[in-house]
């Protein structure tokens, strides 16, 4: 392996444990979201933010030395050339990074969903609170009850 490709290799490596901590960091952001714990949410934030800088930086890196690679080891594309290397590890690797990439994908779709609630669900009761508009809400006795900011109207 050359020194490229050891380089190559321990950004893979890095970067699977980036990818580890940003999964860690999306479920709490999904128990917060689940929990209204907008502090929580806040904070989770700021760490998301920094763990995605890092990813972006070893990619960039990465890159950097793949290109540095002579054409005619270059192929096709990165996870081409990872895939016709002699050090099956390193596919192993590439291949875990790949994985994980998608949970985290799936992970913060579900968390973008629940956070549109969270906001859908505030603006309507700011709205409420500020008397800007008439809902149509259920009374605690189960019939429909219009609420505006000065009276409820049980129908």
């Amino acid at each position: 392996m050359t020194t490229i490709e050891a380089t190559i290799n321990s950004s893979v490596i890095h970067d699977i444990e980036l990818m580890q901590a940003l999964l860690e960091l999306l479920h709490r952001e999904e128990i917060a979201l689940l929990a209204d714990n907008f502090t929580e949410i806040e904070g989770l934030a700021n760490l998301k933010s920094d763990v995605i800088f890092k990813l972006q930086k070893s990619s960039e890196n990465r890159l950097s030395a793949f290109s540095s690679l002579s054409q005619n080891q270059l192929g096709d594309s990165f996870p081409v050339w990872v895939e016709n290397q002699a050090d099956q590890a390193m596919a192993n690797s590439w291949a875990d990074l790949m994985s994980l990439t998608s949970k985290a994908k799936e992970i913060n779709t579900t968390n973008g969903l629940l956070l549109n609630q969270l906001v859908s669900r505030n603006q309507r009761l700011l709205g409420f609170f500020k008397g800007d508009n008439q809902e149509n809400l259920y009374g605690p006795d189960g019939l429909n009850a219009y609420k505006s900011a000065r009276q409820t109207i049980k129908g």
